[in-house]
């Protein structure tokens, strides 16, 4: 009683559905949890059978869901681990990742049980989508953009967008990648000032100040 009370703690502290299913048996037992995430009450979802959860599942996630559990099965994979979408019972898809792991048959009297838990993690692939979307919008506004645009790391050019080999008489970005600011400018500045030097000055300055406008003279490669 006691190792199941530790065990119901833990599943109401992470807020998982849970499942059990005796290998032999139609019905796949889930907890209270399981059925709310999927906008339902657990009467309403008992008894619960893989011809009545299937439907459920995004088309476009089946396949890849059945492949993890038949590589389970074979013995492949120590866990089955997966995520994927369920259909809410409002209508709209969630995004859940499950963890589990079949308990093998030992005879014909004790048949394999396979049993785990079910996480909503709707929140942060969304989180996710919207961050890879940002980077999309700006890497579009970074190669697309009219003005000389380009990314520095460690001193060296790590990416630049066409207007920048445009001005620089670059062929292509393989150009630029690995050399610094300064292998494109003259020895010396029109202030009689090293560009090796002032590169480095001006770097500084941008990183400690967020920006910074200056006028620079550069050669061009051709």
């Amino acid at each position: 009683v006691d190792e199941r009370a530790r065990l119901q703690t833990i599943l109401d502290a992470t807020h998982a559905g849970a499942w059990e299913w005796v290998m032999d048996q139609p019905e796949i037992h889930i907890n209270a949890r399981f059925a709310e995430m999927l906008g339902c009450t657990l009467a309403s979802m008992t008894p619960l059978t893989l011809a009545r959860l299937s439907p459920r599942v995004h088309p476009d996630d089946l396949p890849e869901l059945r492949e993890r559990w038949v590589q389970h099965q074979k013995g492949e994979t120590r866990y089955f681990e997966t995520e994927f979408r369920v259909r809410h019972d409002a209508g709209h898809w969630l995004w859940v990742a499950g963890r589990g792991q079949l308990l093998r048959q030992v005879d014909e009297h004790h048949p394999g049980v396979f049993s785990g838990i079910l996480l909503d993690i709707t929140d942060a692939r969304e989180a996710d989508e919207r961050l890879r979307q940002s980077e999309e919008r700006f890497r579009r506004l970074f190669k697309e953009s009219r003005q000389p645009q380009f990314l520095v790391e460690d001193g060296m050019f790590v990416d630049a967008n066409q207007a920048t080999l445009d001005m620089l008489g670059c062929a292509s970005l393989k150009d630029v990648l690995g050399k610094r600011p300064d292998d494109f400018s003259p020895t010396y500045q029109p202030d009689g000032k090293l560009s090796r030097d002032e590169v480095s000055r001006k770097v500084e300055q941008a990183m400690s100040q967020g920006s910074l406008r200056f006028e620079w003279v550069h050669t061009r490669l051709d």
